[in-house]
């Protein structure tokens, strides 16, 4: 029997949750009218509804965030005795560090329920307002973006210098790094590289082998 990828129920019921929760914002507006009389007007329930549907996702993606949280901070427990083994670029020996699928997966499928959920619940004869058609896309918009700059995203680390690239590409000397310190916020691990010129850099705890990149990276500076 095939193995389902270890976050695919989490990545299901998240996207259930937000389907659910945009088709509610759409149509919202029109069943409180129809059943209580209520009228919003556009611009205020504009705002409502982007707020509503931010909480959905926050909430529907709550327990995969924490779950890679979880695992990146039990790696981070495991490196004196076993530690993580980087990505290497092919024939450039640099370790590269990435956001995992399975992210990025999520945020361009969250961006796809955005757009198709006003298609999916308009009603011939009752079409869905521009303020549902522009709250929806507006979304499909922001998140897209972050998905594609999740799946752009790399750190890659050689002997001498630290290479970030996202949509634009930033590197510094690792004789320039001044202290590598490992933080917790709120439960989120991620790693802060402070340089001599004054520069701060700082790196995700959801990057694939994050326990690596903070290893290699308090290692090289020694």
């Amino acid at each position: 029997m095939r193995k389902k990828p270890k976050y695919f129920p989490d990545i299901v019921r998240a996207l259930v949750l937000v389907v659910i929760g945009c088709f509610v914002a759409v149509k919202g507006g029109d069943w409180l009218f129809e059943w209580w009389g209520i009228r919003i007007s556009p611009g205020l329930y504009f705002c409502m509804a982007y707020l509503f549907i931010a909480f959905v996702v926050w909430i529907a993606t709550a327990k995969l965030l924490n779950e890679l949280r979880a695992e990146s901070m039990g790696q981070q427990e495991r490196l004196a005795s076993v530690g993580d083994m980087p990505v290497r670029a092919p024939n450039e020996g640099k370790a590269v560090y990435r956001y995992p699928f399975h992210v990025v997966f999520l945020a361009v499928a969250v961006s796809v329920i955005f757009i198709i959920v006003p298609a999916i619940s308009d009603n011939p004869a009752k079409p869905i307002s521009s303020v549902g058609y522009l709250m929806c896309f507006g979304f499909a918009t922001i998140v897209i973006i972050y998905a594609a700059y999740l799946f752009k995203f790399s750190v890659r680390v050689d002997e001498t210098r630290v290479e970030i690239y996202g949509f634009t590409k930033k590197t510094f000397l690792l004789r320039d790094v001044l202290d590598v310190q490992l933080r917790r916020d709120k439960g989120s691990p991620r790693v802060v590289v402070k340089l001599t010129n004054g520069g701060v850099f700082s790196f995700s705890g959801m990057l694939r082998n994050f326990s690596s990149l903070t290893k290699t990276l308090q290692t090289k500076i020694r």
